[in-house]
Formats: C-alpha cells, sequence, structure tokens
C-alpha cells in the first residue's frame, strides 16, 4: 500500500482481517485493531546499541553523524537510551556527506585540535619549538558512527589515526552493504555494529533458501539483501501473530532478529551483533536482555545521585 492507503486504513476503528503493513505510520494517534507494522527501522537499532554499549561497560560515548535527516534521527534515539541507562554523551559531531576529507570533524571531537592550539600557544611563549605529540581526549571510552559503507571506510581509519585505536567504535546496519567485499571493508575492522540472522548467515536452517534466491533472483538481491529477509520475514508472520498477540513473553526467530509485539502492535526485531576482523563481520555473543542491563546501569545511576545530593561531611 501507499502512505496515503495505509493512512486510510489507520483512520478506521476496527479492520476486519488482519493487516500487515511493510511501513510505519508516523501519527501518534491510537491505531485499530488488527493493523500490524513491520519495518526496518534504523532507530530502533539505534537503541539496541545504546543497550549494548551499556552491557559491555561504556559509559561516555562521541556521536560522529551525517549531516541529514536520517543521522540527526538516529543519533537522537542512542542518545535518549543511551542516557536513559545511565550513559553520558560528551559531545555530537556532525561531518558533511559531500565532503572526503572528515579530518576537522573528528579532530574537533577527540580534542586533537585544542591539543594543537595548545602547543602553538607555548611554542609562542617559550619562543622553540617543542617535541610534540596530540593528545586526544581522555574522558571517553566508545563513539558511536553513523555513516554509509564508503564514508565509514574513510573514517574509521582516520579514528584510529588520532590516537583512538582504543576505542570502541559502534554503528548500524547502515554501514554495512550487507554483501561481502573483505578487500575493502578491512578498512571498518574493529567496528561492533548489529544486523539480521540474514545478513550474518547465522542460521543454518536458511542457508537452502539463500542459495536459491542467489542462483535464481536478479541482481535485486545483490542490491537489496535485507528487503529480502523482510520480505520472507513478512510471509511467514501471519502464521504467528496469533502467539505473538497472545503472550508478551512469546518470539518469533524469523531471518530478520528475534521478533516480538511491542506497543501498538509493532513488530520489533532484536538484532544480532557483530564485529569486523579481516573484512567480514563475525557474530558476537548474544546481548544481555533489556531487564539485565537495567538492573545494572540504573541502580549505578541513582547510587552517583545519592551520593551528589548527599550533605559534604565535615
Amino acid at each position: 500500500y501507499t502512505p496515503g492507503a495505509l493512512e486510510q486504513f489507520a483512520r478506521q476503528s476496527k479492520l476486519k482481517v488482519p493487516l500487515l503493513a511493510l511501513s510505519e505510520i508516523s501519527s501518534g494517534r491510537a491505531l485499530p485493531k488488527n493493523l500490524f507494522q513491520f519495518t526496518l527501522n534504523e532507530t530502533d537499532q539505534a537503541q539496541q546499541v545504546a543497550q549494548r554499549a551499556i552491557s559491555e561497560r561504556h559509559k561516555r560515548a562521541i556521536i560522529i553523524t551525517p549531516d541529514n535527516e536520517w543521522g540527526s534521527e538516529v543519533a537522537e534515539s542512542f542518545k535518549l537510551e543511551f542516557e536513559r541507562l545511565a550513559g553520558t554523551v560528551l559531545t555530537t559531531e556532525v561531518y558533511q556527506t559531500a565532503k572526503k576529507d572528515h579530518s576537522e570533524t573528528l579532530k574537533q571531537a577527540l580534542h586533537i585540535s585544542q591539543s594543537e592550539q595548545r602547543n602553538r600557544a607555548l611554542r609562542k611563549a617559550l619562543g622553540i619549538r617543542p617535541t610534540f605529540e596530540p593528545r586526544r581526549r581522555q574522558d571517553v571510552d566508545m563513539i558511536f558512527l553513523l555513516s554509509e559503507p564508503a564514508t565509514a571506510r574513510l573514517l574509521r581509519p582516520q579514528i584510529d589515526f588520532y590516537y583512538a585505536t582504543d576505542l570502541a567504535v559502534y554503528s548500524t546496519s547502515r554501514i554495512f552493504s550487507g554483501i561481502q567485499n573483505i578487500a575493502r571493508d578491512r578498512d571498518i575492522d574493529g567496528t561492533t555494529y548489529c544486523d539480521m540472522p540474514w545478513i550474518l548467515q547465522t542460521d543454518a536452517s536458511t542457508d537452502l533458501l539463500r542459495d536459491v534466491l542467489l542462483i535464481t533472483a536478479t541482481d535485486s538481491y545483490n542490491y537489496a539483501p535485507r528487503l529480502t529477509a523482510l520480505g520472507i520475514d513478512a510471509y511467514r508472520i501471519p502464521s504467528e501473530l496469533g502467539r505473538l498477540m497472545n503472550s508478551d513473553e512469546h518470539t518469533f526467530n524469523g531471518v530478520t532478529g528475534e521478533l516480538h509485539l511491542s506497543e501498538n502492535d509493532r513488530l520489533k526485531s532484536q538484532l544480532t551483533f557483530a564485529k569486523f576482523r579481516k573484512g567480514r563481520a563475525r557474530p558476537l555473543h548474544k546481548t544481555l536482555s533489556l531487564p539485565e542491563i537495567e538492573m545494572m546501569a540504573i541502580p549505578e545511576s541513582m547510587e552517583k545521585k545519592q551520593a551528589a545530593n548527599e550533605p559534604a561531611s565535615r
């Protein structure tokens, strides 16, 4: 359905038969019963990245995002969830997608520019040229990088170049096309990101289906493999809707991820995390559940607030 047609369905009080919409209705109003939404939503991914980072004990983040609406929305989604879980976003730096060199953005984010300024001031004051190596900021332990694959291959090596090889770098599935290119993807080695089991090939039961598609499908499969996965799950979901509706605990292991029914009858997918090593995305262990992450993060935040509110001892 077109967005206009879907809005017409959304204005009805009830649908006679279930309707699975492969797009998201932006209005905040309550939707009719039997209208279900299933999309590839990167704001959901950003929340899962925030949860993963917190579960891995990262607390102080820098966001690097492009100068477009997509980047702003996904960065804000990460920030809200990261801070809800007691993390701190130190800064959000925006790079210009039209440029090839993003060194100034990264230098600003990592405080390399400030280090260089201090060196210039010292040289001027002393009248000599002391041995100098820039020093990045020390109050950060992770970077959330939002980027298309081609730009990520430029940004990721520059992050390492500016003395940040020890910082964890996270991203969404946007960083990877879904089509393996080992030679080029070596440039994003060390990056942790989330993706579908279909892309990461973690479910052996789908190998035959994937092979058939590779043989019979047109170039459209190589162009958008994640949309293929969306279509596979869209075909399978109707037979699972009854169980998903009857129990909040019930999930469906789809090729797009572990699916469950959330508020407003939206199907949400819990993705798999992977890390690039030698140009390949290597699946990682499963992320802790959200209740487990909250138990780990929120009490620590409350302790800090209580300590800050206590009067100083005399």
